[in-house]
């Protein structure tokens, strides 16, 4: 069982749309048991995934927040995704107030805090074949205890110039705090202390993404060098990945419809015909996901 966090610290790269038909497509047409961990304070991704009612009563049910803030309440409830085919652990607005108590974990060095996200998310694997976690698109300790969480992330990005820059300071972000991350735990050198990047989703791939015809041409033929590069830099190169798992073309008004009846987007009364480019980027992340596993089984 693998846990996958989605994060790019830009925000509006369709992050949560992404993760949550990739979740879908696992589940209806790969047959895994996926949870979706809503950990972003916005709650996109339990509010696009949950009928309005389950929504509605996530103040009375509990969520993520719940779990994270006392671990003697009982348990959050998790629920069903009709229409996804997921369960998911709800996100909460106060999960906003969490995140300076992870900063002050860290700079106080209490690794046991910053893990308190990780026994929550390892609690749940004999459950499932797949958790895949919606991280918010900020560079703090909430998203920092994330990735020490998640055994692999997917760094999502839109086709501008800006996207494509906010992978480089993902990169250079995770350089600075890892070391010292390794130092407090005292992980060996070969071990895996947080997550492992397994490739990028290059979303909204048509020219109407902003840019004109030559910046579009410049970016495309940037977009494997820098998901390489980027998996080189973090020492998490690994033979046969693809580290663009999916470029998903622009759904525009398909996506829009989906978000407000809550559907994926390639559900019957949506966009059918955009099935086969989900259900190619779950299997390609999770033949990421695999040749990993193969690694570390081998190391």
């Amino acid at each position: 069982m693998q846990i996958v966090a989605f994060f790019n610290n830009k925000g509006g790269v369709g992050k949560t749309t992404l993760l949550c038909n990739i979740a879908a497509a696992c589940a209806q047409d790969l047959g895994k048991r996926v949870l979706i961990v809503d950990a972003d304070p916005q709650r996109n991704a339990s509010f696009y995934t949950l009928e309005a009612p389950a929504f509605a009563a996530v103040a009375r049910t509990g969520g993520l927040h719940r779990m994270l803030s006392n671990p003697k309440a009982p348990p959050a409830t998790l629920l069903g995704s009709a229409h996804f085919g997921c369960h998911v652990l709800p996100g909460e607005p106060a999960m906003a107030d969490l995140a300076p108590q992870f900063d002050v974990a860290w700079g106080g060095g209490d690794a046991p805090y910053i893990l308190n996200l990780k026994s929550v998310l390892d609690a749940q694997r004999p459950d499932y074949d797949l958790i895949l976690l919606d991280l918010p698109p900020t560079l703090n300790g909430l998203t920092r205890a994330g990735l020490i969480a998640a055994d692999a992330f997917v760094a999502p990005f839109d086709m501008d110039m800006f996207s494509l820059e906010g992978l480089k300071l993902i990169k250079d972000w995770i350089r600075r705090w890892e070391p010292a991350w390794r130092g407090l735990t005292e992980a060996s050198p070969e071990s895996s202390a947080r997550a492992r990047f397994i490739g990028g989703v290059a979303n909204r791939m048509t020219r109407d993404s902003g840019e004109s015809s030559e910046q579009y041409g410049v970016i495309t033929r940037q977009i494997d060098s820098l998901t390489t590069a980027m998996a080189r830099d973090l020492a998490d190169r690994v033979r046969g990945a693809d580290y663009v798992i999916a470029e998903v073309p622009n759904f525009g008004e398909a996506a829009a419809l989906a978000n407000r009846l809550r559907r994926p987007i390639f559900d019957a009364r949506v966009h059918p015909a955009a099935r086969p480019v989900f259900v190619r980027a779950a299997e390609q992340m999770l033949a990421n996901l695999e040749r990993f596993a193969t690694q570390a089984r081998a190391a």
